[in-house]
């Protein structure tokens, strides 16, 4: 169960970080849609509900900011990196009873 948890969290991970690295900084402020988000709104939706399902749901703090110090892309995807790549190592370290623990 642990294996499949830790690909599927890679797997998005990487996702995640290859939409993002298809924006510009002055893609930003973009709205696809009328009552939806902008690109930096969901970069930042992103970072706040994936800490807070991981602290909240998992009871994984990861000990890092949940936003970047500067909201450009670069630095959204640099910040987004390490914040994911510490969820993937620390779900990856749970010994198995973890895994069949209540969350």
């Amino acid at each position: 169960m642990r294996d499949a948890l830790v690909e599927t969290l890679e797997t998005e991970r990487l996702k995640t970080l290859s939409v993002w690295s298809q924006f510009a900084d002055s893609d930003l402020p973009w709205r696809p849609a009328r009552r939806g988000r902008t690109v930096l709104e969901q970069f930042v939706h992103q970072c706040q509900s994936e800490d807070g399902w991981f602290v909240k749901m998992l009871g994984i703090d990861i000990e890092w900011p949940v936003l970047p110090s500067v909201e450009d892309r670069h630095t959204f995807l640099a910040h987004y990196a390490v914040a994911s790549a510490r969820r993937v190592a620390a779900v990856a370290s749970m010994g198995e009873p973890w895994f069949g623990e209540s969350a």
